[in-house]
């Protein structure tokens, strides 16, 4: 092979190569339309470069994650930003929703109210967060709710800033924040 055909088969490769690059970054990620919701409405996730709950809750958004509405709660040092600490934002990721959760009820719910200060007997939900705050669990995830949720016809009703922590699929972020498209 003469030095003119690796060229050209070099130069054929490189633009094959850059061609697929700037088709898969033209192509939309699975879960744009969720996140651009979840953005839109006000949801925020708290969380921390060094955490690998929130590493694995990107990852599960793949391409669609840069449109997270995503807080950054760590300094360089891994000290928590001044943001977090004016939210009270003890785990990451953390999700806040700023307008009520629905929920159906399931078969091991419970509503404990948290005390001030938090002692070891109360759910781990409630470290950090203010007396009169409330943990309620419903299908064995946990909510920290600011007031009382309400149950009516097996249906819960989250009030306002209601939040969840730890790893959510993006299928159930979206049912957590009334998500009605795909």
């Amino acid at each position: 092979m003469n030095k003119t055909t690796r060229y050209i088969i070099l130069g054929a490769l490189v633009v094959i190569f850059v061609g697929l690059f700037v088709w898969y970054k033209a192509t939309p990620g699975k879960y744009d339309a969720l996140a651009t919701y979840l953005s839109d409405s006000g949801v925020k996730m708290y969380g921390a470069y060094w955490c690998p709950h929130c590493q694995a809750t990107k990852q599960a958004f793949g391409k669609s994650a840069s449109k997270l509405p995503y807080v950054e709660c760590s300094n360089q040092d891994q000290t928590q930003t001044q943001v977090c600490i004016d939210h009270n934002i003890v785990s990451y990721p953390t999700w806040d929703f700023p307008n009520p959760i629905i929920l159906s009820s399931g078969s091991n719910d419970s509503n404990v109210a948290c005390k001030d200060p938090y002692t070891a007997e109360q759910p781990q939900s409630c470290q950090g967060a203010a007396a009169g705050s409330f943990v309620l669990t419903v299908n064995n995830r946990a909510f920290l709710t600011p007031s009382s949720a309400t149950l009516q016809n097996g249906v819960w009703t989250l009030p306002v800033h209601s939040r969840t922590s730890g790893e959510v699929e993006p299928e159930v972020l979206g049912t957590l924040a009334g998500y009605k498209g795909k």
